[in-house]
């Protein structure tokens, strides 16, 4: 497919949000009227920003413009367009409300060295839904992350979320200050929230409550680990 913004007759930008959606071959296969139309999640749904006016900068997955939503191939909505961040991968797909989140900036903190861009955000909830848009993990965490099984996720009900970016890095979402468990995607507890870090593989996920700058496990005897 490809997207079209759309004209006025003296090819000018329209005020609002009107996109044309093509085939390859020409074909018009839909008009939709949201503020930004893109392929930044994946390119089997469409990404809609639903701010009442078109949207003129580029915005990639950590952008936080305000009423994000997917619609699939058929343009069916999957998500509505009600949520500040969407994170998906393999079949969950995570959201999160900023709620009345307050923002922070500790140019001094650890996060903060070498960064171009970084601010926290105290507040808000992230949730999930599955694919085709159920809800499965109510919108109640302060931190859900994704794991390398599909059905498993880190979560954490304190801390707070950083915004990163270096110079001529994407930006990144993160957390910390929290304590972090398990859960699956039915939303039960795999493993209490109750440490302080944790380190994600392929095949695994540790838990752990000390680790050097380096982030080398410091406390693997205490440490629990859960094998995928």
């Amino acid at each position: 497919e490809e997207i079209h913004k759309g004209k006025d007759e003296d090819g000018d930008d329209i005020e609002g949000s009107r996109y044309w959606i093509y085939d390859r071959n020409g074909l018009l296969l839909q008009t939709l009227e949201y503020g930004l139309v893109n392929f930044v999640h994946d390119p089997s749904f469409y990404t809609v920003y639903d701010i009442g006016a078109f949207y003129p900068h580029y915005a990639d997955h950590t952008a936080m413009i305000k009423r994000q939503g997917l619609l699939d191939q058929n343009f069916k909505i999957i998500i509505p367009p009600l949520y500040d961040l969407i994170s998906k991968r393999g079949k969950s797909i995570l959201v999160y409300e900023k709620r009345n989140a307050v923002s922070g900036h500790d140019y001094e903190s650890e996060e903060a060295e070498a960064a171009e861009c970084y601010y926290t955000l105290d507040g808000g909830k992230w949730g999930a839904f599955d694919q085709e848009g159920n809800p499965v993990i109510p919108i109640e965490y302060n931190w859900i992350g994704h794991t390398f099984k599909d059905d498993l996720f880190v979560i954490s009900r304190t801390g707070l979320m950083y915004y990163y970016r270096g110079e001529q890095e994407d930006g990144i979402w993160c957390h910390k200050e929290g304590l972090y468990g398990l859960i699956n995607s039915k939303n039960e507890i795999i493993v209490e929230p109750g440490y302080k870090h944790y380190h994600t593989y392929e095949d695994k996920i540790i838990f752990c409550n000390r680790h050097s700058a380096n982030y080398e496990i410091l406390d693997m005897e205490e440490a629990l680990t859960i094998y995928f």
